[in-house]
């Protein structure tokens, strides 16, 4: 008689390959994030043709770039670029992310499979030149997707910078030929930002978010959508910092969507970056 498998649902890994997961289940720690910000106005039509309909624009239509550098975490030291467009969720303002970069497998990997941020590789740098903060993506090495270009102007207060709940659409594609995917989720986190006033300032952090004036160009844009002919009105942020500790927690509780039967939404508990 045949030996009957095991490995049960329950035993399964947080992520594939479930006999040996390439990422554990969050909470995941960060020390000493740094992140450039710019945010600017594009076409609505073409920012609404990126948006699943469970979701609606949010007028008019603003497109946020991060560049972010993590300089120690569970995954250890890597970058990341992310695009997001704000956009409403039953009448919350939300920032829906379509297009992600990362040079790091791990973070990857967490990111799409856990929350189905579509995170791709890319070369990613954040330097510091002078006064001068640069941001550069580069996918494949030597073919430039953005440059951004800083110079710190304003200080910005705690409460005057403000992140909104961030969207993922977490699609797995049938292995059939099925026109529906086998999953479809939209799914809700929200963290808290704190910058961490005076912390290892000797190092260069600054002690507060600050507004500036920069120079913004984009290469390729099938790869960074929305920053064509289209956009307008260029609105930048940078955001510099030093942080102890980032503490990110996740309770998935799934429900579903009205305006979409097929999509279900995952709504994860607040997660806090957690300073010491």
């Amino acid at each position: 008689m045949a030996r009957k498998g095991q490995l049960s649902l329950e035993q399964y890994g947080a992520t594939m390959p479930v006999v040996g997961e390439a990422v554990q289940k969050p909470p995941f720690y960060y020390r000493n994030m740094e992140m450039m910000f710019v945010i600017y106005r594009t076409d609505e039509d073409a920012a609404a043709a990126m948006l699943p309909d469970a979701l609606e624009l949010d007028e008019p239509a603003l497109v946020t770039i991060i560049v972010a550098y993590y300089g120690a975490s569970t995954f250890g030291p890597y970058h990341e670029a992310m695009l997001s467009i704000r956009a409403r969720l039953n009448g919350e303002v939300v920032s829906y992310y379509p297009a992600l970069f990362t040079d790091n497998e791990a973070p990857l990997i967490g990111g799409r499979e856990i929350w189905g941020f579509a995170k791709k590789l890319a070369k990613i740098e954040l330097r510091h030149e002078s006064e001068v903060m640069m941001g550069l993506v580069e996918r494949p090495t030597g073919k430039r997707l953005l440059t951004a270009t800083m110079r710190n102007v304003t200080p910005v207060t705690r409460e005057d910078f403000q992140l909104t709940p961030s969207i993922s659409l977490k699609m797995i594609p049938c292995a059939t030929d099925a026109k529906r995917p086998a999953l479809a989720q939209l799914i809700r986190s929200e963290l808290e930002l704190v910058p961490h006033v005076g912390v290892e300032r000797a190092r260069g952090y600054l002690d507060r978010p600050w507004l500036g004036s920069l120079r913004f160009s984009v290469g390729n844009r099938p790869l960074v959508p929305l920053a064509g002919e289209g956009s307008r009105r260029l609105l930048f942020r940078a955001f510099r910092c030093g942080t102890r500790a980032w503490h990110n927690r996740q309770r998935p509780v799934v429900d579903s969507l009205r305006s979409a039967s097929w999509v279900q939404r995952t709504r994860s508990d607040r997660s806090r970056v957690v300073v010491a």
